[in-house]
């Protein structure tokens, strides 16, 4: 059972559930591929390739637009029920990660609850003891917010206005 690998399809059932085949799989080149996202910003395939031609249902968010894949999906989702599975046929990059979260936000009508480098997590919270943001640092790194308005930090007692210093793993949790 370990190492196991399915027989008919690189992904199994994922690759039913999404409506697309994996054609074949190839790993990036150094400098890796680039691929075209559905709004025309570029980016960039790395590491590995899986070439994926989507069928009935399945929509393409970006395709790669040079290699053996060229005009191939490289990146796709598939509507089910309430939900949708979003597949990468690739390791993207920060930036491009970046791009797809804001697309399927955007989708979503998901709006930010503030500005925040990449590596803070804010997360609006609510319920009988008001409004707030918990914030967390997560990749061991300097990090910032800028928050919309005065806050208190539950856990310090201090009030914080406008572009704030969020240290290394440190959580804050702000009361507006």
């Amino acid at each position: 059972e370990d190492g196991a690998k399915f027989t008919h399809a690189p992904y199994g059932v994922l690759e039913e559930w999404l409506s697309v085949l994996c054609k074949y799989q190839m790993p990036a080149p150094d400098g890796g591929f680039e691929i075209t996202w559905g709004n025309g910003k570029k980016g960039k395939a790395q590491l590995w390739c899986d070439i994926l031609q989507p069928k009935s249902g399945c929509e393409t968010l970006a395709t790669y637009a040079e290699g053996p894949g060229k005009g191939f999906a490289a990146v796709v989702q598939r509507k089910i029920g309430r939900g949708k599975i979003v597949f990468c046929g690739t390791l993207l990059t920060e930036n491009d990660l970046v791009h797809l979260v804001r697309v399927l936000c955007a989708e979503g009508e998901i709006t930010s609850v503030a500005d925040a480098s990449s590596n803070v997590f804010a997360i609006p919270r609510s319920g009988k003891g008001g409004r707030g943001i918990i914030v967390v640092e997560v990749y061991n790194k300097e990090g910032y917010i800028i928050l919309p308005k005065p806050v208190t930090d539950l856990l310090d007692g201090k009030e914080y206005v406008g572009r704030v210093t969020v240290a290394p793993y440190s959580v804050h949790v702000f009361k507006f």
